[in-house]
Parts: C-alpha cells; sequence; structure tokens
C-alpha cells in the first residue's frame, strides 16, 4: 500500500510542478496495525455477511523533491505545494491520510550539471489503507452438524434461514418460525451453462389441501404477502433456475464477491448479488405457517453454486 500513498502525493507534486527530475519518495516507513489482526468491520452483499475490510497503517516520511530554472521557482513551488496540502485536508483524510504534518525543509541547492535549483521538503505521514477480503472462505456456513450425545451416537443439524444449491446438492429452504418476510437474497455463480429444472416458491399453513398455484410472482405475492393475506396456503413455480433468478431485480454495481474456486479454474469464483424487496411481507405467524424455496432435483444439474436467504422485513 506504499505505492498507493506516494500516488496519491504525486498529484500533487505534479500539480505545482510537473518537471520530469521533480519526485515525491519514502524516507522511511513503519507498518502499523489496526483493530484485532487489522480487522476494520464487515459488509454485507445481499443480505450476506461475506465482506471482511482489513488493513493497516503506515507511519512514514515522505520527501518532495522540487525543481526550478530560478532559485524563487523552487521556492514559489514548495510554497504552492503546503498551501495545496493544507488545501484539501479533508479529501486526503477520506482517502486515508490521518496526519501529514510539514517537518523539515532543507535549503536550496544550485545542480551545476543540470544548471537547476532544487529543494525537498518532508512531511510526517499517517497513513491508513484498507482493502475487501473474504477472509480466505471458499464459500458461507450453511448447516452446521452438532454431535448431542457421544455415547449414543446421537447428532443434528442446525440450519438457519439460509440455504446452498450446487451440483452436489440442492436441499429446500425451510422457514418455520414467526417471522415477516421482507426480502429474499441470492448470491449467484453459474460459469457456463444455467441448470435447468422449475422452482418453486411455497407459503403454507400446513393444509393437506394441494395449494393454489398462481401464475406469476406478483400473483403469488399479493395473495399471501400483508397482515390479512388472500390465502396461506399457495405457491408459484418457475419453469427454471434462470426465470426465478430474473425475478430479482438486476445486480447492483460493486456487489459483486469473489468467494472460493467451485469449478476449479485457479480463479477466484465471482458471485453476483441480488435481492428481491417483498413489501409487504410475507407474514408467518403461527407454528404451522412455512415458507419454502424448492428446487425440482436433488442437485443442481449444471457447474453453479446458489445461496438463497430470506430476510426480515415488515408489514404494512
Amino acid at each position: 500500500m506504499l505505492s498507493q500513498m506516494l500516488s496519491h502525493l504525486d498529484e500533487y507534486r505534479l500539480k505545482v510542478q510537473p518537471l520530469p527530475f521533480s519526485s515525491v519518495s519514502a524516507v522511511s516507513v513503519t507498518e502499523r496495525t489496526i483493530g484485532v489482526g487489522n480487522h476494520r468491520g464487515t459488509e454485507t452483499r445481499g443480505g450476506f455477511a461475506v465482506i471482511v475490510w482489513k488493513g493497516g497503517r503506515l507511519d512514514a516520511v515522505v520527501r518532495f523533491q522540487l525543481w526550478g530554472n530560478q532559485l524563487d521557482d523552487v521556492s514559489t513551488a514548495i510554497k504552492d505545494l503546503g498551501t495545496s496540502l493544507e488545501t484539501d485536508r479533508a479529501i486526503l483524510r477520506s482517502k486515508g491520510f490521518l496526519r501529514l504534518d510539514l517537518q523539515t525543509k532543507s535549503l536550496a541547492e544550485f545542480n551545476s550539471t543540470l544548471n537547476a535549483w532544487y529543494q525537498t521538503v518532508d512531511y510526517k505521514v499517517l497513513y491508513e489503507f484498507y482493502a475487501q477480503d473474504t477472509d480466505g472462505a471458499d464459500s458461507l456456513i450453511t448447516r452446521i452438524p452438532i454431535t448431542i450425545n457421544s455415547e449414543y451416537g446421537e447428532s443434528t443439524i442446525v440450519t438457519g434461514d439460509m440455504v446452498r444449491w450446487d451440483n452436489q446438492t440442492a436441499p429446500t429452504l425451510v422457514v418455520q418460525k414467526t417471522l415477516n418476510i421482507g426480502s429474499l437474497s441470492a448470491l449467484v455463480f453459474i460459469p457456463g451453462t444455467a441448470p435447468s429444472g422449475t422452482v418453486t416458491l411455497r407459503r403454507t399453513d400446513g393444509s393437506a389441501s394441494p395449494p393454489t398455484t398462481f401464475p406469476t410472482l406478483a400473483d403469488f405475492l399479493n395473495a399471501v404477502a400483508g397482515q390479512n393475506p388472500a390465502t396461506r396456503h399457495g405457491q408459484v413455480i418457475f419453469p427454471s433456475i434462470s426465470d426465478f433468478l430474473n425475478a430479482f431485480p438486476p445486480p447492483a454495481p460493486n456487489t459483486a464477491v469473489k468467494l472460493g474456486d467451485w469449478n476449479d479454474d485457479q480463479v477466484p469464483d465471482i458471485y453476483e448479488s441480488r435481492v428481491l424487496k417483498i413489501s409487504p411481507a410475507i407474514e408467518l405467524s403461527s407454528a404451522a405457517d412455512r415458507f419454502e424455496i424448492s428446487y425440482q432435483n436433488a442437485a443442481l444439474n449444471q457447474v453453479a453454486v446458489i445461496y438463497l436467504r430470506v430476510l426480515r422485513g415488515q408489514s404494512i
């Protein structure tokens, strides 16, 4: 990140003196840690906490060397540099410069070979940098196996409101608890041909009769969402994975996630992040109420990974 810091400062050198012999360089650099393990926090993508912000700090002394044909030219350049850095202090802070203070100025000297004057000025810098990371994760945790009693070999699997579909398994996402579902989120990696097979969204109260099948997602949501839904036992069936994903709005800019290498091409997989808002929310208000997203087959029939999650919302 030293090069990034110097690149920001070089913009100011070029602003006051774009001569070929002028320069900005690091005289000394010490790296400082921030937080625990250089963690600055996490960020979600479509409701999935997959981005870890990491960073650090550089405690440095940087040196500007400015030139001029006349002594006054050098003095003016040094003065203009200081004024420009002071004027842009807020901008520089937004770029990571927590401190930027004048430390020393050398006396101007004449270079007879170049027939020009030069002078250096040193600044004490505290620069904070950060970058996105997935913390080395190859996937997200969707199921946690737990041993209950080692004597009898009893165990269970804890699942949340999230499921992973891939070309090895595609379990049904089942949400059965008191919850207002305000959105569906998806992280999608499809490197080639999209998987075929239907996808079914079902909201049910446990009735034994066949659910009402609605022709479109809008019709389904109009019937099953809100405080007083027209039915608590309905479904919509998408003809394919592509049709299901196309019901989501297009991914927002800068929301893609690099995660693992499922297709073994030695390149990190890039997942699209999609969010489908549901307003009013689908209310699961009793123990019998259930919301499901199911895939037609036991696994996707093409190499692909899809994470699905339901998120809490409010009814209207």
